[in-house]
């Protein structure tokens, strides 16, 4: 009898286990690791991570927008770090916009929540930082 229990125990403890592999894995569809796991996520952050310092210092320094101090800055940039950006960005966009056709919600572990949420989480910045980085990066690639 006791082998039966212990038997029940391990394959209720099993199938949690493969449940929360599989959603962390992004196996289970319209779930947030899914979604990030879809758009590639782990490039974007690849991509946006090298220039949060250059984002930190730009926006510590408040520039006036186009003076040559701001235009000192950006040239200082790496411009290898900005091309990477932009093409993640071109190779993302897509998908991002695929992905959100279908629904602008995904389930997570906190509920139902927006996938921009998701995603700026995942980064772990904002929209206004992301479209900062943005355009000092077309910046910097225009001086060129």
């Amino acid at each position: 009898m006791a082998t039966i229990i212990i038997v029940l125990c391990l394959c209720s403890s099993l199938s949690s286990s493969v449940g929360a592999g599989l959603f962390t894995g992004g196996l289970i569809p319209n779930t947030a690791p899914q979604y990030l796991k879809n758009i590639k996520a782990v490039k974007i952050k690849e991509a946006v991570d090298p220039l949060s310092g250059d984002l930190q210092s730009f926006k510590d320094k408040s520039f006036k927008s186009g003076s040559e101090e701001e235009n000192k800055f950006v040239s200082n940039i790496d411009k290898t770090k900005c091309q990477k950006l932009i093409n993640v960005v071109n190779e993302t966009k897509p998908l991002i916009k695929a992905e959100n056709v279908r629904s602008n919600e995904v389930f997570s572990l906190s509920g139902v929540v927006n996938k921009r949420a998701v995603l700026y989480d995942f980064l772990e910045t904002s929209l206004d930082d992301i479209e900062t980085i943005g355009r000092i990066c077309a910046k910097r690639l225009e001086k060129d």
